[in-house]
């Protein structure tokens, strides 16, 4: 089994596919488009389909910037990307890319998802 994990930044989305044991095989980066979620929601699609191109996926979990309501889910605030306020992405994006998304608000290092967003930079 495969997973996507996803970090969208104020410059950039940076991505990685790994395997059950860890280990990262696949990376990607794109320009974050800020201003328009349509826009967002594409660049995010072609890199989860990029990143599938020789495995298949069982799950993707995206780091977002700013604040996400646990309980609705729902994007409240986001300095750097304003497209993303009041957007419920994780529902969003696992409508899109018919695959499980969980989003998080906090930091990769804090997530026990298997990869260090870090190899990316």
């Amino acid at each position: 089994m495969h997973y996507i994990g996803i970090d969208i930044g104020g410059t950039n989305i940076k991505a990685g596919r790994i395997d059950d044991s860890g280990q990262v095989s696949a990376l990607e980066k794109a320009p974050t488009p800020t201003n328009d979620l349509n826009a967002l929601v594409a660049t995010i699609e072609r890199i989860v389909v990029t990143l599938q191109s020789n495995a298949t996926v069982s799950g993707i979990g995206i780091g977002v910037p700013g604040l996400r309501n646990a309980r609705t889910g729902i994007i409240q605030t986001a300095p750097h990307i304003r497209s993303i306020r009041g957007v419920n992405l994780e529902q969003l994006l696992q409508d899109k890319l018919k695959l499980p998304v969980v989003t998080a608000d906090r930091p990769w290092r804090d997530l026990d998802l298997g990869i260090d967003i870090q190899l990316i930079h």
